[in-house]
């Protein structure tokens, strides 16, 4: 997933693989992008936005980590048939249904590169993304370059 296809890992090529939200709906980063990032968008159960340590960091200052959800067609398509047969009520929401043989999602976590020491950027891939401070409904290329993190 992480290997290049070409330049840009096969998880960023939107012609391969969807960015969605955490509803399945597709994300389309803005142009001159490959990832859109939304700021309120977190993982974990409560409401709390993750900040970096400020000692790692080349600015020393503290960096919000944003992360983005990945999934191949077959799991998206499979996943909104799953959701419209729930609502017609064809299928039963407590039920033992799973995704097809091929199916991946891919969840990946983003840091502003400032938020890391120059000296160890090179270990990351780095990209430029269209952020959204605006809970995901509008997106806007940023002036910052952002590493992915961890998978």
């Amino acid at each position: 997933m992480t290997k290049p296809d070409g330049a840009t890992p096969l998880f960023l090529n939107q012609a391969k693989v969807h960015q969605v939200d955490a509803n399945m709906n597709k994300i389309t980063p803005a142009a001159n992008t490959t990832v859109a990032l939304v700021d309120t968008e977190q993982a974990g159960l409560d409401e709390s936005i993750l900040q970096s340590n400020p000692a790692y960091a080349e600015d020393v200052q503290s960096h919000t980590v944003y992360y983005s959800i990945h999934m191949n067609p077959i799991m998206h398509d499979a996943g909104v048939k799953f959701a419209a047969d729930i609502i017609n009520g064809s299928l039963d929401s407590n039920n033992l249904s799973t995704f097809p043989v091929g199916s991946f999602e891919l969840k990946a976590s983003w840091i502003s590169i400032d938020a890391i020491k120059k000296d160890k950027r090179g270990s990351y891939f780095t990209t430029t993304a269209s952020l959204s401070t605006d809970g995901g409904k509008t997106y806007n290329p940023t002036e910052r370059r952002y590493l992915e993190c961890t998978f």
